[in-house]
């Protein structure tokens, strides 16, 4: 539980991850910042499209496939520094 918390506040510090988009990621595996380094923007925005289509919770807004690769990018350049 801790760990858990210690992974979605450590997302907090980055750019545009509000709450709303630390559940997102969640919800479609993505477990602190580790886990979206190790990703693509094909994977991840997939999951997302498929994460809308399963709940019905409206559209992924302006999470397109440019909002994909720019969110992968921005993760994937933030220092992680919380070491698992």
């Amino acid at each position: 539980v801790m760990l858990d918390f210690l992974r979605r506040a450590d997302l907090t510090r980055l750019h545009l991850m509000s709450g709303g988009m630390i559940r997102l990621n969640w919800a479609i595996g993505y477990k602190g910042l580790a886990a979206l380094q190790q990703t693509t923007p094909e994977e991840y925005h997939q999951r997302v499209l498929e994460y809308y289509a399963r709940t019905a919770k409206g559209n992924p807004g302006d999470l397109n496939f440019k909002g994909s690769v720019s969110h992968i990018q921005r993760m994937q350049e933030a220092p992680l520094w919380l070491e698992e």
